[in-house]
């Protein structure tokens, strides 16, 4: 269906349209001169990690090691193949699951520096489909071909892309994963939909809280095919590399320190600000009892997005329950994972479609944007806060988790239902 403008609409879009004629390519030359930066200063990047496990795997040896505090010395990348095979490295090891694994091994039969500006690439690609992914779940009488290019100026004017692109992470094929589940649930494709999210299951466990709406919605068509692409992810993952593999990527989640930094946003990132477990000095010294409330809230959280999802599943559309599922799955996913850095948020764009499609009081639309707005803001605008300090861990490191955890309330409280309206239910075709 052909989208179409009145005539006030047009000179808006006209406009936005112009604005991104000039900020973008402003944009866009800013990511690849930091690119060209970090790219002569690989141990600030999370990509060198990523490298080294491609290496590692070369060469026969697992692809994580031990970190070393001890020792100061991080390995060239065009240096001997013996520097990066050691069990402890004085770097902190890649905490991607082992069916990453085959990404590692191709990004490492390049050089260094090729495989960072490929990688870099693929990431603005995977960006830049995803924003047209966005776009067409969009309502049909809301905007034309444009928005894509809008959508994508604002993707990479965000702080939480920008920090993606300069530490060569993950995130970009991540929003492409979940653009396609996204995309393939809503057109009915449920086999799809269900092997896309068994892959992101795989790369990332926490998008297993997918699970629930599945199962709360009877969806088991779906469910069975996100449980099957696991088992063959995970068996050829296991036979390739070994289950030991599986062992050495849970000792490396679990040699983690630095769940309090405030690039953590989750629950868990709250709770050791409060009750310790991680590098800094708690309000109250008691890390065991913050794991018991973390994993009771989490419990709670879960049964809350069960029940929600379980409510009038024959009375929504297909669209209005995939919107539904997407819109708070997300927020409570990054709230659960106990490593819920704030470079996952761009995973929360896909947020957007649902907030303009449905109808909600100008309040209850003022509180989704500007909760979404504090998850993107620039680390800058929030005070460096010192883990020695706990009003500050409190107050100016927590701030992620604050707008997070709105974001996820004010879901939950607009929660649609078949008495409310929506501006349009189909998507773009």
């Amino acid at each position: 269906m052909q989208k179409t403008f009145s005539p006030r609409c047009a000179k808006i879009a006209c406009l936005i349209s112009i604005i991104c004629m000039v900020v973008l390519p402003f944009s866009l030359a800013k990511h690849f001169m930091l690119a060209s930066e970090m790219v002569a200063h690989p141990a600030s990047t999370d990509f060198y990690k990523f490298y080294i496990s491609g290496l590692r795997l070369q060469s026969g040896t697992t692809m994580y090691w031990q970190y070393d505090k001890a020792s100061e010395t991080v390995c060239d990348p065009s240096g001997p193949l013996e520097c990066f095979t050691q069990a402890r490295l004085g770097l902190h090891p890649n905490l991607n699951s082992p069916a990453f694994a085959p990404a590692a091994f191709l990004i490492a039969r390049l050089g260094y520096e090729t495989s960072w500006w490929t990688w870099f690439c693929i990431s603005l690609i995977c960006i830049f489909v995803t924003s047209w992914i966005i776009a067409e779940q969009l309502p049909t009488n809301f905007c034309g071909k444009q928005v894509t290019t809008w959508i994508f100026t604002a993707l990479v004017l965000t702080h939480p892309v920008h920090v993606s692109l300069s530490l060569g992470q993950v995130t970009p094929i991540l929003m492409l994963l979940t653009a396609a589940m996204f995309h393939g649930a809503t057109k009915g494709s449920k086999r799809l939909a269900g092997f896309i999210l068994g892959a992101l299951i795989c790369l990332k466990p926490f998008f297993g809280l997918f699970f629930v709406p599945l199962l709360a919605r009877k969806d088991y068509e779906t469910a069975a095919c996100t449980t099957l692409a696991i088992v063959i992810i995970g068996a050829s993952t296991g036979i390739w590399l070994g289950l030991s593999t599986f062992i050495d990527f849970t000792q490396a989640v679990n040699s983690i320190t630095w769940s309090a930094s405030n690039w953590n946003a989750s629950l868990f990132g709250w709770v050791c600000r409060i009750f310790g477990g991680s590098e800094n000095r708690p309000l109250i010294d008691a890390p065991q009892l913050g794991v018991l409330l973390y994993v009771v809230i989490s419990m709670a959280l879960t049964a809350a997005l069960f029940i929600v999802n379980r409510k009038h599943t024959q009375a929504l559309s297909n669209c209005q329950l995939q919107d539904r599922a997407l819109t708070q799955t997300l927020p409570t996913m990054l709230l659960l994972a106990p490593l819920g850095w704030i470079y996952y948020f761009p995973l929360l764009a896909f947020c957007i479609p649902s907030m303009i499609k449905q109808e909600r009081r100008f309040f209850q639309s003022a509180l989704l944007f500007f909760f979404l707005a504090v998850c993107l803001i620039p680390q800058a605008l929030t005070l460096a806060a010192d883990l020695n300090d706990t009003t500050q861990q409190l107050i100016e490191a927590s701030i992620y988790f604050y707008a997070l955890a709105g974001l996820w309330a004010a879901f939950f409280i607009t929660n649609p239902s078949p008495k409310s309206p929506t501006l349009i239910t189909q998507s773009r075709e």
